[in-house]
């Protein structure tokens, strides 16, 4: 089994939480299928790990999309961004058959 690696939060999207609140429904389910604009920041900041763990960009936005309810729940404000992305986490280690990441709150 693998090492644990830990993740760090990354900054809550808000320019794009409140641009996805504005847009017309039909348009927000797509975008939050999609979920481009929420895990591109999440990307940024885990892509060394990612690389190091083995996580290729086609899992990491097959997790992004299979998170859809859970970024749409932090969208109404239902779940915090912490619980949407340790959601999103969940997918990435269901997509790799082991439990390898963990979100990194609180400090270092």
């Amino acid at each position: 089994m693998a090492e644990m690696m830990m993740v760090p939060l990354p900054t809550e999207p808000v320019e794009v939480k409140e641009s996805l609140k504005a847009a017309e429904p039909m348009v927000r389910r797509a975008s939050l299928r999609q979920a481009s604009d929420v895990v591109m920041p999440i990307y940024h900041c885990w892509k060394d790990q990612f690389q190091v763990g083995g996580v290729p960009w086609s899992s990491f936005q097959a997790a992004a999309s299979s998170n859809a309810t859970g970024w749409e729940n932090w969208l109404e404000d239902a779940i915090s961004w912490p619980t949407a992305v340790d959601q999103f986490l969940e997918f990435i280690n269901l997509d790799r058959g082991e439990d390898r990441f963990r979100l990194q709150v609180g400090g270092p």
